[in-house]
């Protein structure tokens, strides 16, 4: 099997996708840092980083696709790819699958909480953990503003190290992106200055 390599045009396609979710992810994350001081409160906070991590499950499928064991599987290799070329190894913060994995599954996350926590009280999309009688009360979600860390059923993610990833991938894919020669014959890609979205 020779070395793989992209057309340059699809590659391109594949490099504006990812700048496109991480500029929609910081924008996500810009409105996190004032959720809880806008009038939008918790619920807001948590849309936020709802919004976020989408948008950073995104850049995760491009480059790090759970295509199962078959590594010749074409998105596996097109995510080694990517990975290769964008100098992103797989165990960088932005491609956590087990963050991903949890917010995809998150039926399966609720049917869990309700077998394993059904005598306990229900807590979700708090801010801060909340404790009473000097004991922690187990959240199903929650936001910790003051470190940045985000955490679903016991599960902690520091968003600030997934916000730092995606900004280094970024400058990675303006990089590429530049050594690509691409005809465009009346292609358009996407510009990357655009307003950010509300």
């Amino acid at each position: 099997m020779g070395v793989f390599r992209m057309e340059p045009f699809v590659e391109k396609i594949f490099l504006e996708e990812i700048a496109s979710q991480v500029l929609w992810a910081r924008d996500a994350f810009n409105r996190l840092k004032h959720a809880l001081t806008d009038g939008r409160g918790a619920e807001g906070a948590h849309d936020d980083v709802t919004d976020f991590l989408g948008h950073a499950g995104v850049v995760s499928k491009i480059l790090l696709p759970g295509a199962g064991k078959d590594t010749g599987d074409p998105r596996r290799v097109r995510g080694r790819y990517l990975r290769g070329v964008l100098k992103v190894k797989e165990n960088d913060p932005a491609l956590d699958r087990s963050l991903r994995d949890l917010l995809e599954h998150i039926d399966e996350q609720i049917d869990k909480w309700a077998r394993e926590d059904s005598d306990e009280v229900y807590i979700d999309k708090g801010v801060l953990p909340i404790t009473v009688l000097g004991k922690t009360i187990r959240h199903f979600r929650y936001l910790n503003p003051r470190t940045g860390a985000y955490s679903v059923l016991g599960n902690e993610f520091d968003l600030v190290a997934i916000m730092e990833s995606l900004e280094a991938i970024l400058s990675a894919v303006r990089a590429r992106s530049q050594t690509l020669d691409i005809r465009s014959e009346g292609r358009v890609f996407p510009s990357e200055h655009r307003a950010p979205r509300p």
